[in-house]
């Protein structure tokens, strides 16, 4: 995740400068999704869902290729990643947990 921004913060550094406004709701849910993974590496237990990344993805690409953005493709394409790889960071973080016993708890 962390290349993903490096990338994209260095590409947007020297893309076309324009507004960006489609892109404002994917950056919020990103900054939310991260936020939902911080709560649950705390293990808590009552952490909200995480928002729908993959959604607010379709919807900023959407209107990157409306607007005709010319740096649309990079930008997705970190984009995709970051989505990528918060989700599976809650994902994984969400899964029931199993406990292994020790190995001086176990039978035998």
């Amino acid at each position: 995740i962390g290349v993903a921004q490096l990338a994209l913060r260095n590409y947007l550094d020297e893309a076309t400068a324009m507004p960006r406004p489609a892109l404002i709701p994917l950056r919020d849910g990103l900054n939310t999704g991260m936020e939902r993974c911080t709560e649950l590496l705390d293990e808590r237990t009552n952490a909200p869902a995480m928002p729908p990344l993959r959604e607010l993805y379709l919807e900023a690409e959407r209107h990157l290729a409306q607007a005709h953005d010319p740096d649309a493709d990079v930008i997705l394409t970190e984009c995709d990643l970051l989505v990528d790889g918060t989700n599976t960071i809650g994902e994984l973080l969400s899964a029931p947990r199993i406990r292994v016993p020790r190995r001086d708890e176990r039978v035998g």
